[in-house]
């Protein structure tokens, strides 16, 4: 017998970039979101699409990043 632990999502986190483009984040609680958050203004932001295809956006692309409810 096997537990599946589903983790609860409460957060979102938001990084917005220049040229119109959003990507937003599952995020469990505040901490979470502030770590996920910080790692995008520290390092970035990898996005894989649909299609397995991997988009680095580097520091200078991001305009902004949010936390939402």
């Amino acid at each position: 017998c096997s537990i599946i632990n589903k983790r609860r999502i409460i957060m979102k986190v938001r990084a917005y970039l220049k040229h119109n483009v959003t990507h937003e984040f599952p995020a469990e609680d505040t901490n979470h979101a502030r770590e996920i958050a910080k790692r995008i203004c520290d390092e970035g932001l990898w996005v894989i699409n649909d299609e397995e295809q991997e988009t680095f956006y580097p520091i200078t692309q991001i305009f902004k990043v949010k936390i939402v409810k």
